[in-house]
């Protein structure tokens, strides 16, 4: 038995002798000590998706001197080569006893991946005296931390109408390899057309992981006093990192201040077919070259033209626009009246839906765009025409002069002159009365 556990010590002894032989014998060149550090990184730790720059120092505190050394630096994934930046080093001369004073420096630069989760990599020096075989490989822990970002991805609108309290939200994702904490968001607008309502402009947000994504929101108004355009947003997002590393960051959005409105259409008066129409521009924004159309409908057709162009409408103005219009309903004669004051009606009651009337406006609205909004109003029309001579006429400005001949005037016209002819008669008759007495 005791000769067994003899003869197994000596075996491992034997296979570690050979293993420590070959260490010693890859260590060494000639005869040469080399001491070989990593002297720094920047940065440190290196960062995902930047350059990192290495420096090497190399001594020989051995006794002999040497001649090309070749000093190759070896990397895998998440390092990438730097078009134009060579790997290898040559140092031409080596000489013995050195100290860091006359030390060897190398400078190798290299890429990190974007994608590089945090955590330690390995990064080798090899260095290999020329038409020898042997490799010194030095080993040497990179650290690398991923890349804080956050970034503003998008805003719920672009355009905000004047006087309107309107939400407003920014999206924020942290579109980096490295959790965010502590995050600071503000906007502002330079010439305060826009502002926050219920609010001031910073929001604060207490961690945000990797690819995680959190809604900002605000009540804003827009100045109704002011001019319809894009106006800038400046943007602040400021947060720390892991290693409470403060970073802000600017940028700009554009948003669009203005944009459609919204228009109030009344009956105004109707005489003869003839409708008139009040048209007003009751939102927050002017309205150009606006048009106003009959379309087609059920109850009710035009003769003549069916739009009416009336240009230009800033916000609180109208304007009148008429049209020849007449309903399609069937009319009633009114049988029971007499001939001479017989007429034929046609009657609309207010509650009725018949008597809704369709009135289309096109614009184009302070963003430049054509809009149309279909509106139903209650022409609440009477309209009546006697069997006696009835004439209207529209001026240019579409106010109507109308003048009517009735019987009732016919009437009074005979009555003043039978009266002048009496009166007249009476003064004849008693004048020459008169006369016979004396």
């Amino acid at each position: 038995m005791n000769m067994k556990i003899i003869l197994s010590l000596a075996f491992i002894m034997l296979i570690t002798s050979n293993v420590f032989a070959i260490a010693n014998t890859n260590s060494v060149i000639d005869g040469l000590y080399l001491n070989v550090n990593l002297l720094n990184q920047n940065p440190d730790p290196a960062r995902a998706g930047e350059i990192i720059e290495l420096r090497f120092s190399i001594q020989n505190q051995g006794n002999a001197d040497a001649d090309n050394l070749t000093a190759t630096i070896d990397y895998g994934y998440p390092f990438f080569e730097i078009p134009g930046e060579e790997n290898s080093r040559i140092i031409n001369k080596i000489f013995p006893f050195q100290s860091s004073n006359n030390a060897q420096i190398l400078r190798y630069k290299l890429f990190v991946d974007k994608d590089t989760p945090n955590g330690i990599y390995e990064i080798n020096l090899k260095i290999k005296k020329a038409n020898q075989e042997i490799t010194n490989i030095y080993k040497f822990n990179i650290s690398i931390i991923g890349k804080e970002y956050a970034q503003i991805i998008t805003i719920n609108k672009s355009n905000i109408d004047f006087g309107v309290v309107e939400n407003l939200d920014f999206l924020i994702t942290n579109t980096g390899n490295s959790p965010l904490k502590n995050i600071v968001f503000s906007w502002t607008e330079s010439t305060e057309t826009l502002l926050p309502v219920n609010s001031d402009n910073t929001k604060y947000i207490k961690f945000l992981d990797v690819g995680q994504s959190t809604t900002i929101s605000y009540n804003v108004m827009a100045n109704s006093n002011s001019t319809p355009g894009l106006y800038k947003l400046n943007l602040t997002l400021n947060f720390e990192n892991e290693n409470t590393i403060n970073t802000t960051l600017n940028t700009i959005a554009g948003i669009f201040v203005g944009g459609k409105t919204d228009f109030d259409i009344t009956f105004s008066e109707s005489d003869s077919g003839i409708v008139s129409l009040s048209i007003a521009n009751v939102g927050n924004n002017p309205a150009y070259s606006v048009n106003i159309i009959i379309p087609e409908q059920e109850n009710y057709t035009t003769s003549g033209s069916n739009s009416s162009i009336i240009g230009n409408l800033d916000k609180g103005d109208y304007t009148i626009s008429s049209f020849n219009i007449s309903s399609k309903r069937i009319v009633d004669f009114n049988q029971s009246q007499p001939i001479e004051n017989r007429t034929r009606t046609e009657t609309m009651p207010t509650q009725n839906r018949n008597n809704l009337l369709k009135v289309k406006v096109e614009y184009t609205d302070s963003l430049g765009q054509r809009n149309s909004i279909i509106k139903e109003i209650n022409i609440q029309q009477r309209t009546t025409t006697t069997l006696t001579n009835t004439t209207a006429a529209v001026s240019q400005f579409g106010r109507r002069t109308t003048t009517k001949n009735t019987n009732g005037y016919v009437y009074a016209i005979i009555g003043i002159i039978i009266m002048g002819v009496g009166i007249y008669g009476f003064k004849k008759y008693t004048k020459n009365a008169n006369k016979k007495k004396i």
